[in-house]
């Protein structure tokens, strides 16, 4: 190899390290950001969330009233107040819907079942965005 060949040869090599950590630099930035900018969605989302369990904890005339979340004094009887607030018990309803969400998932899981029997053993083109073998 001559000399010119050589050095050409290094200031290519350094040419492509300068390249390539310019590149891990701007996806270091790039992930950066993306993660910030997801914390910040990820608290505007759960910021209602908070808000509701805040203000249960807190009297009536306390939940517009005070900006903060945490309550300067937490009801807890607000929990038990609102289960029996209704003439009818909370407990009603709740029960209701538990026994309609256990029968619902127990018909679903018996329609699968029989799909998936029929799905099995027939050869269907692309079967296989159909069914997990």
């Amino acid at each position: 190899m001559t000399d010119a060949t050589s050095t050409r040869l290094a200031d290519l090599t350094a040419i492509s390290a300068q390249l390539r950590a310019d590149r891990a630099t701007r996806a270091k930035r790039a992930a950066l950001l993306k993660h910030v900018f997801l914390i910040a969605a990820s608290f505007v989302m759960i910021y209602p969330l908070l808000w509701m369990v805040a203000s249960s904890l807190k009297p009536n005339n306390e939940i517009f009233g005070q900006l903060g979340l945490i309550p300067s004094d937490p009801q807890w009887s607000n929990y038990t107040s609102g289960w029996n607030a209704l003439p009818v018990s909370f407990t009603n309803f709740f029960w209701n819907s538990a026994v309609v969400t256990v029968l619902s998932v127990i018909g679903n899981v018996i329609s699968c079942s029989f799909a998936a029997y029929a799905f099995c053993p027939a050869r269907i083109f692309r079967q296989e965005y159909l069914v997990l073998h």
